[in-house]
C-alpha cells in the first residue's frame, strides 16, 4: 500500500512539472491590440503559444513580419487595412502580414482589406493558418 501511494505521489508530482516545464501552457498569455503601435508591441512581445486579440479596427502604416515564434491573432470580427498614402513597404515586401523563418501565424475571425501587395504571406518556411479570415 506505501509503495502505491508513493508511486501515485511521484506520478502527480511528475504531472505538475510537466505542466510548469512546457513554456506553451506557461506562457498561454493574451494581449490586446487596437492601432498599429500596439498590434506591433503585441506581437514583439509574445512568446510562442501566446493570443493576440483585436479591440477595434486598425490601419497599418507599414508590413509586419514574425520570425521564430507561433502566434495566434484573433481579429474577433475586426478588419486590418491600409490607406496607401501612409504605406510604407518594407524593401519589395508590402503585405500585411507576413510569417517568417520558424513561424507559425494563425488568424482568426479577421478580414484583411486593401493590402498593396498580399494580406497575408509565408515565406522563408513560416507558416500561415486561416481560420474564418477574409482577404481583399
Amino acid at each position: 500500500m506505501k509503495n502505491t501511494k508513493r508511486i501515485l505521489l511521484i506520478l502527480i508530482a511528475g504531472f505538475f512539472m510537466a505542466i510548469l516545464m512546457n513554456p506553451q501552457i506557461v506562457h498561454a498569455e493574451s494581449g490586446s491590440a487596437n492601432t498599429d503601435a500596439t498590434l506591433r508591441e503585441a506581437i514583439e512581445k509574445a512568446n510562442s503559444g501566446d493570443t493576440i486579440t483585436l479591440t477595434d479596427n486598425i490601419v497599418l502604416i507599414k508590413p509586419i513580419e514574425i520570425t521564430d515564434k507561433n502566434i495566434t491573432i484573433n481579429g474577433d470580427g475586426k478588419t486590418i487595412s491600409c490607406v496607401d498614402t501612409n504605406w510604407t513597404p518594407a524593401g519589395a515586401n508590402s503585405s500585411f502580414l507576413t510569417a517568417g523563418a520558424n513561424a507559425t501565424l494563425n488568424l482568426v475571425n479577421l478580414t484583411l482589406k486593401n493590402s498593396p501587395k498580399y494580406g497575408v504571406q509565408a515565406y522563408n518556411g513560416g507558416t500561415v493558418i486561416l481560420d474564418n479570415v477574409s482577404i481583399s
